[in-house]
């Protein structure tokens, strides 16, 4: 019977395996099994149907036993863990002991006194079902020179006992006869004849079966299953992480076995742009190797671009980027419509080159033959003081950008993204502001209240101030506050100067308050106006 105990085990431990507990030894280093522990009680063992005795189950079980009868109650409190019994005025003793004068064994149901008659001497025993006459137990015998034979339910005759036997009920004759106990040999043989089979499936520990394995498998998915640290779950985050960091990889070859004539393998570089535009870049192939330095250098690429977004006309283009003396130039554009060669980039021909359509305004003929139009091909222009200024393209000049902009904001502006103004002071003369933003950031950029310390609203040729203090964490006034409603605080402290620095009129029919004391600076005058008052508390 092998049993699998668990690694690194500490004095105590214990282990259930194969219907044994067993508890671990350290001094001798080993795992015992509670049948051989001379140290196994309660506490090692598992409750099962025969539950542990607590104080608590045999209250519960004696409030349920007993019953009150007639004017008799019982009151069980679980918390107190007690039993009152309280019996009510019914009978009196004189009416207990008329009872009892009237009544004899025999009117108990339990009682048998009509089959045999009882003897003098004899006691009542119960023989299965009644209490019935019989002999009282030999009162002459001697504990000290009885043995166990003696007893009546006791048979060592018929049958003597041999060393390290134990008495054993026999049912069929209804006495305790020699035979022998069960050793851990008997258990340990038993045990090894016994499988599964033996064993009634309980309601938690089912047996395994195939079925309940295939069920249990089909019902899970990876999402029954903890992550561990080498085998990671698949993610769409991963891959693409893993993709887009810098890594090394040899050849990649991308095969398709379609024997069709459709295009394939597909390479598809998707941007899943959510506000596509005019100019956007969408993917591109770099052709990256290392420098002089030993650093990676991208000495080419191939990039795709959007022209024209829009639905149904879509326009796109392949732009061609080389590097040159340490930074790239766009060499060529492939449009749908034409090949461009850019920035001064040249077309150099080793061979034959067959011409459709017109050269620099001149039809290249048919056949074959040469084409010398170095007459008519005018040199190259190098720069735009060689060019004749026309009527709808015009020559830059900053009168002429001053002018258009001075035109564009003589009118309404308005600006679709961000506006920054890197400058000291912003002055708008303006008759109404509007603000739509619900919140109004003054001191932004502030590290801590120290250095938002005087940030607030300053009402120009009223010398009026709503100033931020980051001494006391508050907001000062330097003037009145007249308020149409209530005023409510979260807390409930009204405080005030306890000196009256400037001069203070309580206008007719108000009313003014201020906790005392208060004084009035000389030369400092309080007017309260006829039917107004001052009340200082």
């Amino acid at each position: 019977m092998a049993v699998s105990f668990p690694s690194s085990p500490t004095n105590g431990d214990i282990h259930n395996e194969k219907g044994r507990r067993w508890i671990y030894d350290s001094t001798s280093g080993a795992w015992k099994s509670v049948i051989n522990s001379t140290t196994i009680d309660t506490d090692t063992l598992l409750e099962g149907t025969n539950l542990f005795y607590t104080d608590e189950r045999v209250d519960d079980r004696v409030s349920t036993m007993l019953i009150g009868g007639n004017n008799i109650t019982t009151t069980y409190d679980d918390a107190a863990n007690t039993l009152t019994i309280d019996g009510q005025p019914g009978y009196t003793d004189s009416d207990v002991d008329t009872r009892i004068a009237a009544t004899s064994v025999d009117a108990l149901s339990d009682v048998d006194t009509t089959t045999a008659t009882p003897n003098s001497g004899e006691v009542l025993k119960w023989n299965g079902s009644n209490w019935a006459p019989a002999a009282d137990i030999d009162t002459t015998l001697s504990l000290g020179s009885a043995s166990v034979g003696d007893f009546p339910d006791v048979d060592i005759t018929t049958s003597a006992p041999t060393s390290g036997q134990a008495l054993i009920w026999d049912n069929a004759n209804s006495k305790f006869i020699p035979g022998d106990s069960f050793s851990q040999s008997d258990f340990d043989s038993a045990f090894t004849a016994k499988d599964t089979d033996a064993l009634s499936e309980g309601t938690t520990n089912l047996y395994y079966t195939d079925a309940r394995a295939d069920a249990r498998i089909t019902a899970a998915d990876t999402d029954a299953l903890s992550e561990g640290s080498t085998n990671l779950y698949y993610t769409d985050a991963r891959v693409g992480a893993y993709i887009s960091s810098d890594r090394t990889y040899g050849n990649i070859t991308i095969e398709s076995t379609d024997a069709g004539s459709a295009a394939g393998p597909d390479l598809v570089l998707y941007r899943n742009s959510a506000s596509p535009a005019s100019g956007d870049y969408i993917g591109q192939i770099q052709y990256v190797g290392e420098n002089s330095n030993g650093g990676q250098e991208i000495y080419a690429k191939i990039t795709g671009k959007i022209t024209d977004e829009t639905l149904g006309t879509e326009d796109g283009l392949i732009e061609t980027a080389i590097k040159g003396n340490g930074s790239f130039t766009i060499v060529s554009r492939q449009r749908s419509d034409e090949l461009q060669l850019i920035n001064g980039v040249g077309l150099s021909v080793a061979g034959n080159t067959t011409l459709t359509g017109t050269l620099n305004s001149h039809t290249i003929p048919g056949g074959t033959g040469t084409v010398a139009l170095t007459s008519d091909i005018p040199a190259p222009i190098p720069d735009t003081d060689s060019l004749s200024e026309g009527s709808t393209n015009l020559y830059y000049t900053q009168a002429r950008a001053d002018a258009r902009v001075t035109a564009a904001l003589a009118t309404d502006v308005i600006i679709g993204g961000n506006l920054t103004v890197n400058g000291t002071t912003t002055t708008l003369n303006t008759a109404t502001l509007d603000v739509e933003d619900l919140n109004i950031t003054v001191a932004s950029g502030a590290a801590d209240a120290a250095a938002a310390n005087g940030a607030g609203l300053t009402v120009a040729g009223a010398n009026a101030t709503i100033t931020y203090d980051s001494t006391n964490d508050e907001w000062d006034l330097n003037k009145d506050i007249n308020v149409t409603g209530s005023v409510r605080a979260s807390q409930p402290f009204f405080t005030n100067s306890q000196t009256v620095t400037e001069n203070h009129t309580v206008a007719t029919g108000e009313s003014a308050m201020a906790a005392g004391p208060v004084t009035v600076n000389s030369g400092v005058t309080v007017t309260v106006s006829s039917g107004s008052r001052w009340v200082i508390v």
